[in-house]
């Protein structure tokens, strides 16, 4: 019942809440103006208590209607004009004026009908207070409105920001679960275990080489965080990543796993999608080392022909050819990453040179870089 009154008359309610809230400044208003008022007209000698009574209350009911007819105006300034235009202020101003109108002939009525003076008064009265009432009720009036609105303003803008605010924590948030996400795809389960398994192992026999396994860890899951929200990383940061992921192999593998990585100067600015490189490398310890139990050779090498720059891994170990390549995994995930950034002017390519698999992908040294501009 309350909802659908709510509803129905919302102006009311508006009003209803507004004069309540006002009480207390109703009250402070009406201990100034008497207080002022005595002082003035020089009253204060001989007063009884009585009577200072009789002038707050009467003060005080005439607030009380001021008060509630102001609020009328402003709910009816609120929903009948347009905010910042000039029409608004002029009914503002009127709506005040005729409110502050209707609260002194309302409480003088009032008053006389209680008998604070007898009914014949009732014009007299109006006419001796309707210049001053309606002065002090404009100023008073468009004071308490500019407040208001400032407040209501001030109170949106704070909302506005809060929501804002969630919205970037919100964004932030899942920014960080596609990294961790992109974490998990990147350096799988089973090289996390296998790594924190052999830093377990040389936690006694060698520490020194277990807190440089920790060490080399820690870059990598580093590298994949910062390298998440990037499209691509100079080929020197992948190399060095490169570097520290085949040192952490080396300590499962020991003498199985030899490797060399020969990438000239030149190279290093070249722009390459993160952990490209490290899937080959991946790919051909899987592949190429990991099924053998002499093990062997993994190089890294790159080569420059023209505009193009290409990266190739090569290992001796019994090889595979594309056609076995899972789809939505390692080296095919790689492909598509390398079409999306490249278009037609990359390319991963797989072949035999004597007893070596050679992966190699093929790179524009400056296509990559009209693409992001």
């Amino acid at each position: 019942m309350n909802r659908n009154l709510h509803h129905t008359s919302p102006t009311l309610w508006w009003v209803l809440a507004r004069w309540r809230n006002a009480t207390p400044y109703l009250l402070a208003i009406t201990t100034f103006i008497v207080l002022l008022d005595l002082t003035i007209a020089d009253k204060t000698s001989g007063l009884s208590l009585r009577q200072v009574g009789r002038s707050f209350f009467q003060a005080f009911v005439l607030n009380n209607f001021f008060g509630f007819f102001i609020g009328i105006a402003f709910a009816f300034c609120e929903r009948y004009s347009a905010p910042r235009s000039i029409f608004r202020w002029l009914m503002l101003v009127c709506s005040i004026a005729a409110a502050m109108v209707l609260g002194l002939v309302s409480g003088t009525l009032l008053l006389a009908g209680l008998g604070w003076f007898p009914f014949a008064e009732f014009f007299a009265v109006i006419r001796g207070s309707l210049f001053g009432t309606v002065s002090v009720g404009l100023i008073i009036g468009v004071s308490i409105y500019l407040y208001e609105s400032l407040k209501e303003r001030l109170a949106t803008t704070t909302l506005e920001l809060r929501t804002r605010q969630l919205a970037e924590e919100r964004m932030r948030q899942q920014a960080l679960a596609a990294r961790l996400e992109a974490l998990e795809s990147r350096v799988r389960p089973h090289f996390l275990f296998n790594t924190l398994n052999s830093i377990s192992a040389l936690t006694r026999e060698d520490p020194a080489r277990a807190e440089r396994m920790v060490e080399l860890l820690s870059a990598l899951l580093r590298y994949s965080l910062d390298a998440a929200p990037r499209r691509t990383v100079p080929l020197h940061a992948e190399l060095k990543i490169v570097g520290d992921y085949l040192e952490i192999e080396r300590v499962r593998f020991g003498e199985r796993l030899r490797c060399e990585i020969s990438v000239a100067t030149e190279f290093e600015q070249v722009p390459i999608p993160p952990f490209a490189l490290q899937t080959l490398v991946e790919n051909s310890l899987k592949h190429g080392i990991a099924p053998r139990r002499a093990g062997g050779v993994v190089q890294v090498r790159a080569h420059g022909e023209g505009e193009v720059v290409r990266l190739e891994v090569w290992d001796d170990g019994p090889g595979f050819t594309p056609d076995v390549i899972i789809a939505r995994h390692g080296l095919d995930n790689l492909q598509t990453r390398l079409h999306t950034l490249f278009g037609d002017q990359t390319a991963l390519a797989v072949r035999r040179a004597g007893p070596f698999t050679v992966v190699s992908i093929t790179l524009p040294r400056a296509g990559l870089i009209q693409a992001e501009q």
